[in-house]
């Protein structure tokens, strides 16, 4: 009897679950010939539930592979990101990983020890909230001639990456693979730059799935009005190919019996960087070897000969040659005294910088009004600042661009915005200096440690450069967070190789 009984739930489950099952295919099949994008968001839900409790890994893997890629989510509107897909994830994997308790036994000491890192990160996330919800934002919905909400999400969602970073489980060849692979994949960016200003409309099919450089459109402007060629791509993909060097190579390797080879190779890449006109890449690159050759005790009497040798060669043959290079190359050379260039290049050089000392001091003279309540990144669609104002600084201030990180987080964000920002910075600045540190401390002869130098460095470079040469404060978040993850990531397997150097990481 009881036999019976049995059976006849387990039949009567088995009914139900297969008039669920049918029901919703019924539906599925319905929404499928009525409307693609339904099914396809239902789908995408299945799956974001199946997968809850890999978001952690999986936000973690995708963001640091993708982060300096120019690969987006084709045929959704906005055009996000890979990473920033990643970053919505990593929210809810934070959740999740704290819930199971998954995280790294390191993350009580991460979070102790660098504690004013995170109360910078929260502080920053409220004063954006606040800043919100008081001076409004768009998205060009419901007819809104508001735009700037992109700036806000971006920065929101990347402020979960320290956090989430703090809180997985890595291990030193995944890191490595992860950060090679991002440096190699900013080579996507020359795809589209080259399919938007070269080839034939034909291959613009390319550009549903690769986003333009972010000067990509006024390059092309300025290319038909001037005749300066430039391609943003390549000082992306210069800098990212220099630093996949420098993993596999110390930095005495490019002075040495390798430098036959090495050194045409360092030197030509970052020729071709220059012929992006940007005069930041050698900027950037300069301080970041700088703090590399720092942390890999480079800097001996026989090293700084060879490397004096080599820069002399070079701004021998710069100064020599100049006015005969490309534009774009002469326009990136053109901060160094006396060199010879063609007069529409050092025209819009100079134009460039004048523009910048102009909005340094305009920024300055505005900091009052906003010191309070920052005037926020919101933008408007109706702006005329364009056309009855030539020199485009109108149109700057309504942008809230003035090329200095401190003055635009003082106006956009206000004083208690840029302290909090400024707490994350050099917070994490401090960790930079703790690896650049260790690293002198115990060798720098592997290719982890190489690549830690590189993170270090390159964190350092780009602090000075946003804070005193050029930086845009909408995209500060979206700068150094990330950053900041991977350097809390390497200074915690680089301590984990004094406590257990013989175990396999977690």
């Amino acid at each position: 009897m009881a036999t019976e009984i049995i059976d006849t739930r387990l039949k009567f489950q088995l009914m139900f679950w297969y008039c669920v099952i049918g029901f919703s295919a019924l539906v599925l099949g319905y929404f499928l010939a009525a409307n693609l994008l339904t099914i396809a968001l239902m789908v995408c839900g299945v799956a974001w539930l199946v997968l809850l409790p890999y978001h952690a890994q999986l936000s973690f893997k995708v963001a640091v592979g993708t982060f300096g890629s120019a690969l987006i989510l084709p045929f959704l509107p906005g055009r996000p990101y890979f990473w920033e897909f990643a970053a919505l994830l990593g929210w809810s994997g934070v959740v999740m990983t704290i819930t199971l308790r998954n995280y790294t036994h390191e993350f009580k000491d991460t979070m102790r020890q660098n504690r004013w890192l995170f109360v910078g990160l929260a502080g920053y996330i409220v004063v954006l909230a606040v800043t919100m919800v008081y001076r409004g934002f768009g998205l060009r919905i419901l007819g809104s001639g508001q735009v700037g909400g992109r700036f806000y999400f971006q920065q929101l969602v990347c402020a979960v990456f320290p956090l989430l970073f703090a809180l997985i489980r890595v291990d030193e060849a995944t890191l490595m693979r992860l950060i090679k692979w991002q440096w190699l994949m900013t080579g996507t960016y020359i795809i589209s730059d080259f399919v938007f200003s070269v080839a034939s409309e034909r291959f613009w099919v390319i550009l549903y799935f690769l986003e333009l450089a972010n000067d990509a459109l006024n390059f092309e402007i300025q290319n038909l009005q001037f005749g300066i060629r430039r391609f943003q791509s390549l000082a992306f993909f210069g800098q990212g190919f220099i630093f996949f060097m420098l993993v596999y190579f110390n930095l005495r390797d490019f002075f040495r019996s390798r430098a036959i080879w090495l050194l045409p190779v360092a030197i030509g890449t970052f020729g071709i960087s220059l012929l992006s006109g940007h005069r930041w890449v050698v900027l950037i690159l300069c301080f970041t070897l700088l703090f590399c050759g720092y942390a890999q005790r480079f800097f001996q009497w026989h090293n700084v000969a060879f490397v004096t040798g080599v820069l002399v060669a070079l701004l021998t043959f710069v100064y020599g040659f100049s006015d005969r290079l490309p534009l774009a190359f002469q326009r990136s050379v053109s901060f160094l005294p006396g060199v010879r260039i063609q007069n529409v290049t050092r025209t819009d050089a100079d134009n460039t910088m004048k523009l910048r000392k102009t909005m340094f001091t305009v920024g300055l003279n505005l900091i009052p009004q906003y010191l309070w309540m920052g005037r926020g990144f919101a933008r408007y669609m109706d702006d005329w600042g364009a056309y009855y104002d030539p020199t485009t600084i109108t149109a700057h201030i309504n942008q809230g661009k003035f090329y200095n990180g401190f003055i635009g987080l003082m106006i956009n964000t206000g004083v208690f915005g840029t302290l909090f920002m400024l707490t994350f910075i050099l917070t994490g600045t401090r960790v930079a200096w703790q690896i650049i540190m260790h690293l002198r401390q115990y060798g720098c002869e592997d290719d982890f440690s190489r690549i830690c130098s590189v993170v270090a460095g390159f964190w350092m470079a780009n602090v000075l450069a946003f804070l005193i040469l050029h930086g845009d404060s909408e995209y500060a978040m979206k700068t150094f967070s990330l950053q900041a993850g991977v350097m809390l990531i390497c200074h915690v397997l680089l301590r984990r190789r004094l406590t257990a150097p013989d175990a396999q990481p977690a």
